[in-house]
């Protein structure tokens, strides 16, 4: 995550729910970012070895907490809440007992005191009701119409139209009625993910059904979180019956979790955060560290409001924007949503919100390195079809304000 380091300098901080008290105390520049994530590089490897675990994996949560919550202090919600979450479930763990240098030095023996299936077990049911909330807020929403509505093609416009009109060879968007049926499988998986975890004969489905869908998911529609999200699946590798043939323990010995107090911090602290994360989730608060994951729960309609910038002082050279932005990496789907509100509240009441217009040039600029030598750059509300046959016809386009720097 260094590359965060280039892009925090310059925005303008926005609290999260819960985090209004210590926003302007929280420490933030490039070069602290930067330093922060190469020492944390340094623990996990640590961590990863097993040298002085218990040390470092409490500094590890400490490290992952600041370095995936800083990002979100400047108006744009990361969704990367899981890594906080995992890291402080494996603090509280014994998890360096078999495979680490510390277990080497100290010749432990495996015991059922160390009960290792509580925590994977409570990062399991994370998993399950990050799906369940999604599916559940896609009913409440939307009802049956987020899947059998044009709401469902229309979905898959706009991821395209977010990636730059990126369009992958496979045109799923002209085989509709497949679409709605996928519309309806992903509402009914992601409601019953989490009770096909529970057993061992259905947990196969949950994580085979969880690697299609989001592969599928990337593929189709460029939504790359869940790319993100499913690195973690490496929880639901039967570790136990692995152990069990390399190092000849019951595998009953390492699942067995009669033996953990409850009473005991090592199982409150899991306890409380998946306590949390439920809590967040039922009352729908996106925030950090704790949060209810994004569901796409919305009705999306046929058409896009957003901003559009006319570069003018280029002299002979032209500026194709988007394809600068293709070559820079720079992810214009993670910032598009705020665009309607801006063009919006233009139209409703003729007023322009040019604080919020800086902010999105700024990440632009702060995204595309080559547009920081721009000087003049007229912005413009614009509404488009989200069709990509109908890309070239614009609905609405008016001059808001001219940036020059």
């Amino acid at each position: 995550r260094t590359q965060w380091g280039s892009s925090l300098d310059g925005l303008t901080r926005s609290a999260l729910p819960g985090w209004e008290w210590i926003i302007s105390y929280w420490p933030v520049s490039n070069q602290i970012y930067s330093i922060i994530c190469l020492l944390g590089a340094v623990v996990a490897l640590l961590v990863a070895i097993g040298f002085k675990t218990r040390l470092f994996l409490v500094l590890n949560a400490i490290i992952i907490f600041y370095v995936a919550s800083t990002p979100n202090l400047f108006g744009k919600l990361w969704h990367m809440q899981i890594v906080i979450w995992i890291s402080w479930i494996f603090a509280f763990s014994n998890c360096y007992d078999v495979y680490s240098l510390d277990a080497l030095s100290e010749k432990k023996e495996i015991s059922k005191r160390s009960s290792y299936g509580f925590h994977l077990k409570m990062i399991w049911l994370h998993f399950g009701i990050i799906y369940f909330f999604a599916g559940f807020y896609k009913l409440w929403v939307s009802g049956f119409d987020w899947a059998l509505s044009q709401s469902m093609i229309n979905q898959i416009h706009l991821e395209w139209f977010e990636n730059y009109q990126k369009i992958p060879s496979l045109r799923i968007d002209k085989i509709r009625l497949l679409v709605k049926y996928l519309g309806l499988f992903t509402i009914v998986f992601e409601l019953f993910y989490i009770f096909l975890l529970l057993s061992r004969k259905t947990r196969y489905l949950a994580v085979i059904g969880g690697l299609i869908m989001h592969n599928a998911i990337g593929y189709l529609m460029h939504i790359r979180f869940l790319v993100f999200l499913q690195a973690f699946y490496i929880v639901f590798i039967p570790w136990d019956r692995i152990v069990e043939r390399v190092k000849g323990v019951s595998a009953s010995a390492l699942n067995i979790i009669q033996d953990l107090k409850f009473k005991h911090i090592k199982a409150i602290g899991p306890i409380f955060i998946l306590s949390s994360n439920v809590m967040f989730g039922i009352f729908r608060i996106d925030s950090y560290p704790f949060s209810v994951y994004p569901g796409y729960t919305d009705i999306v309609s046929d058409t896009f409001k957003c901003l559009s910038y006319e570069i003018k002082n280029q002299g002979s050279t032209k500026l194709n924007l988007w394809q600068e932005a293709q070559n820079a990496g720079f992810r214009w789907e993670s910032f598009s949503r705020f665009e309607p509100q801006i063009v919006e509240l233009y139209q409703d009441s003729n007023l322009v919100d040019t604080s919020a217009i800086l902010q999105q040039w700024k990440r632009w600029e702060l995204g595309v390195p080559i547009l920081q030598d721009v000087h003049n750059v007229d912005v413009y509300a614009i509404e488009v079809f989200l069709d990509p046959e109908k890309q070239n016809d614009t609905i609405y386009k008016k001059l808001l304000m001219r940036i020059e720097n």
